[in-house]
């Protein structure tokens, strides 16, 4: 083997090492990180942002899209609860979800720390 064969052999063991290393640090791997979830898209069950960390939705002053930022608030309840809001005026309770046709009181419990009249 040659003195230029010999450089070219030990050029290629360490970039061969670089990439290894770096596909063992994840450097290579798009995909590694999850993308970023948007509050709106929370899970229905947990990993919705805090009361403390987000600002409280008015049931009073909410349109559609405020409403349906709330978790486990879809289109079809935020529209029933508008259509409720407007046949009756405002909410004197956050308990008077409970007159909206399919809300639960578990949901309810959930939405609480997350409203405001």
């Amino acid at each position: 083997m040659t003195s230029g064969q010999r450089c070219s052999a030990f050029g290629l063991a360490i970039a061969g090492i670089a990439i290894v290393g770096a596909i063992g640090q994840g450097a290579l791997n798009r995909s590694a990180a999850p993308p970023p979830r948007s509050a709106a898209k929370a899970s229905l069950f947990g990993g919705e942002p805090s009361a403390s960390r987000r600002e409280k939705v008015s049931l009073n002053k909410a349109d559609q899209a405020g409403l349906e930022s709330l978790p486990g608030i879809g289109p079809v309840f935020a529209g029933r609860i508008l259509e409720l809001r407007r046949q009756r005026g405002s909410f004197r309770s956050i308990d008077e979800l409970l007159d909206v046709k399919g809300i639960r009181p578990d949901l309810v419990e959930r939405l609480r720390p997350l409203v405001t009249l």
